[in-house]
């Protein structure tokens, strides 16, 4: 299983789409801390600390390039590296960013895009055409992908349409299904995720880590109310977060039909 730690470089996203329940994550966070960004330093403390066959991430529970630091770390990562993944909406990313990264051969750069029904909340202005356009003309290897519910069939972005058919490339964005986030949200025309019974195995999701700005790390990106925290990067070494308490009582929770952990009400989770 690929081991991953995936970056939470800002508090708060921009976008706001109708299927993240992003309110729910700024409340826990704030009850935690007051570190909205993670800086630079304290990005390379902790990834210093993170053995190299560890894929980095930059996504997580917001927008990855809201931050002004971000560049300096995935160069940072690359430096050491690390494979590296942007799974980015690109709101915050301007051309000299692109210029900055177009070198890093990414595991996967993943471009979210808004479609024609505001689902997914992305202001579609000058600069997030002009980089788009620029993402278009890269040397990169970028895939792109809007999300479709079951009822509403959303379709890309008017303004978009046209630039990606006159690319040939409009037939292959993917289209991705939305999902509870483990009944965080509700999706229209799809039912809650009931609980599952029986020894479950978990998912890949067991060993992809949330990072957040003041260096906390929680199990997974559908823990949005953060009740799952493994340790701290800044206080402890990589290996420390799946030895404790919390990491030990999902595992225990696996063959537990009693138990109430997030994995037994995720669609992702998968059975033993």
């Amino acid at each position: 299983m690929l081991r991953t730690l995936v970056v939470t470089t800002n508090i708060g996203c921009k976008n706001m789409c109708n299927y993240c329940p992003q309110s729910t994550f700024t409340k826990a966070y704030k009850k935690r801390s007051k570190i909205n960004q993670i800086r630079f330093d304290t990005f390379k403390k902790c990834v210093d600390k993170v053995p190299r066959d560890v894929l980095i991430n930059f996504a997580g529970f917001t927008e990855p390039c809201l931050n002004p630091d971000f560049t300096q770390m995935i160069l940072y990562a690359n430096q050491l590296g690390f494979k590296i993944r942007l799974l980015t909406t690109t709101v915050g990313m301007t051309l000299s960013d692109i210029d900055k990264i177009e070198e890093i051969p990414f595991a996967r750069f993943l471009v979210h895009l808004p479609d024609d029904k505001q689902q997914t909340k992305i202001k579609v202005d000058k600069q997030f055409l002009e980089v788009t356009n620029r993402l278009l003309d890269s040397r990169m290897n970028v895939e792109w992908k809007y999300h479709q519910s079951p009822l509403i069939n959303e379709d890309l972005h008017s303004e978009l349409k046209p630039i990606f058919i006159k690319a040939n490339i409009y037939d292959t964005i993917k289209k991705a299904g939305l999902k509870t986030r483990a009944r965080h949200v509700k999706i229209q025309g799809q039912a809650e995720p009931e609980k599952i019974y029986g020894n479950i195995s978990g998912c890949h999701l067991l060993y992809t880590n949330q990072l957040l700005p003041n260096g906390d790390v929680f199990i997974c990106c559908m823990d949005w109310n953060l009740d799952y925290f493994l340790g701290n990067l800044l206080q402890c070494n990589y290996e420390e977060l799946f030895q404790g308490k919390t990491f030990q009582d999902i595992l225990k929770g696996f063959t537990e039909d009693n138990s109430e952990i997030l994995c037994r009400y995720c669609e992702l989770c998968q059975r033993a």
